[in-house]
């Protein structure tokens, strides 16, 4: 139903004379590559956390509020350093931070404008779409397919062996975005395929 609804709003947006999102974006390559990229990256990411928490609430007792807050430090290391992150990929291109950032929270756990200017809000609002997309999709599909069911949250120790294949596989899709990135993304040529 999703995807029927994705195929019909890409069909009238091409057709449409002032379309809220025209197609020429994807045509330059960095931008879909980055946006690949940032599919699998957010996707790790999302359910990485997710299951962080009920980690610590399930196998661990932590109260929700506590297993919660324990996410608070990524959330103000992020706020602080994003700045420059930006300036940074300004000055040396995304893909060396693209290509590390991932592999580096891949082994910890077992934004990008290649665009003209004149496209700068399709580019903020796919990109933002795609990483939430990622994200979501993970985070329902990791845990069923690390066994990790509903009888789950009321067991610590099945919870527990669960969790570890979760965590191997959002490293798997760190991995997979660090890849995608190193093969892919370019140095920031804004504009270019």
């Amino acid at each position: 139903m999703a995807l029927a609804g994705l195929l019909a709003l890409l069909k009238v947006e091409a057709s449409s004379p002032n379309p809220l999102l025209p197609p020429s974006p994807f045509h330059i390559r960095q931008f879909s590559d980055a946006n690949a990229t940032t599919f699998l990256v957010y996707g790790a990411i999302g359910a990485f956390f997710f299951l962080f928490v009920l980690q610590r609430h399930v196998v661990a007792g932590w109260s929700p509020l506590a297993a919660g807050s324990s996410v608070i430090p990524v959330t103000v290391i992020t706020l602080s350093l994003s700045r420059l992150g930006g300036r940074e990929a300004e000055r040396i291109g995304p893909r060396p931070q693209m290509t590390v950032g991932p592999l580096v929270c891949g082994l910890s756990i077992i934004p990008l404008s290649s665009l003209p200017t004149s496209h700068a809000g399709v580019a903020s609002g796919v990109t933002s779409a795609v990483a939430r997309t990622g994200s979501r999709l993970a985070i329902v599909a990791v845990p069923v397919a690390a066994g990790i069911t509903g009888d789950a949250v009321s067991d610590p120790q099945l919870f527990a062996s669960g969790n570890r294949t979760s965590m191997i596989m959002s490293a798997s899709l760190l991995a997979a975005g660090a890849a995608v990135a190193a093969a892919w993304i370019g140095r920031f040529e804004a504009g270019t395929e």
